[in-house]
């Protein structure tokens, strides 16, 4: 009954672990989605110079609540348009790196 126990709690814990990093993993690919599709519309504001549309294209993104900061950056990396769902945080001066990093609780 012991070896069957332990068995059974390892495996318990295996299932866990491997929902965890499945879950961080569909979270990436979802905002990593999200992040391509503001790209794509953003490229006219861009071309245009038009920081109000560009604004207006992200603020779209209120639709899903987990998203709480973006910024459309231009070439030279300064900041474009922006969108704060939340007062508490801050734009970065200039882009992060490329990928998924979690930071402070957030995925970047």
């Amino acid at each position: 009954m012991f070896t069957s126990s332990v068995t059974l709690i390892l495996a318990c814990l295996t299932f866990a672990v491997y929902d965890v990093i499945r879950f961080r993993a569909v979270q990436t690919e979802m905002v990593r989605s999200i992040a391509e599709i503001a790209a794509t519309n953003s490229t006219a504001p861009l071309e245009f110079n038009d920081s109000r549309a560009g604004k207006e294209n992200l603020e779209a993104l209120r639709a899903n609540s987990h998203i709480v900061l973006a910024a459309i950056y231009t070439r030279e990396g300064k900041v474009f348009a922006t969108y704060l769902g939340s007062d508490n945080l801050t734009i970065p001066d200039k882009p992060g790196e490329e990928g998924g990093f979690t930071e402070n609780g957030y995925l970047k």
